[in-house]
């Protein structure tokens, strides 16, 4: 619907508020289908589990899920963060539909934070760079377009504010307080993930190395 609705001759995939809404998309579908592998047994993979005196090697499509997972969860809190506190009322163009705004900044940040608490997935202190990583590719796509001329479905010659190559300066501060909010969202996820381990060994009585997960 957010693409038929916005679709803007192609415009809607300059925002990172659609990458990252398509990545969350992504990666709850994969995350379904991993669910539902693991519910009804198909392939062995919980008996597998079970039965094994050693920890199961994580298949490929888990690798997937992880890789996105880790990216789309910090991904989705930074698009929240600055959505809300520098670009919303301050983006030079009508807002012609509140509720998927709503949606796309507000909703994504709930879904993967909901989906963090309930399920144990591991969190690696360097796997925040895969964040860094999509922020730097944005980055220069930004970049880019500006240089060959690209702009907002409205004429402005820039996809953000905050983000308009006619001051660099200010693309520069963006960048690197996008960089530092990366930094400080993962830290706090990683102490959850931690205070979640802690919980969970505390107070399961049947834990064990595979019930918190095959990773």
């Amino acid at each position: 619907m957010c693409i038929v609705i916005q679709y803007c001759d192609g415009k809607f995939f300059i925002y990172m508020t659609n990458w990252g809404f398509g990545l969350c998309t992504i990666t709850m579908l994969i995350s379904a289908v991993q669910v539902t592998c693991w519910h009804f047994d198909l392939r062995n993979t919980r008996s597998l589990v079970q039965e094994s005196a050693h920890k199961a090697e994580t298949s490929r499509g888990l690798k997937v899920y992880w890789w996105l997972y880790n990216m789309t969860l910090s991904l989705a809190l930074i698009i929240s963060t600055v959505y809300w506190v520098f670009l919303h009322g301050k983006m030079n163009k009508p807002m012609r539909f509140p509720a998927i705004s709503i949606i796309t900044h507000g909703l994504n940040s709930v879904m993967m934070l909901i989906d963090f608490l309930v399920v144990a997935f591991p969190l690696r202190i360097l796997h925040m760079v895969y964040g860094m990583s999509l922020a730097i590719f944005f980055f220069v796509f930004t970049l880019v377009y500006h240089l060959c001329g690209g702009t907002d479905e409205f004429g402005n010659p820039y996809i953000y504010p905050i983000l308009d190559w006619k001051n660099p300066n200010r693309c520069l501060v963006t960048f690197v307080g996008i960089f530092l909010l990366i930094i400080c969202y993962w830290m706090l996820l990683f102490g959850l993930y931690k205070l979640k381990r802690m919980f969970n060994r505390a107070f399961s009585v049947v834990w064990t190395p595979h019930a918190v997960g095959l990773i």
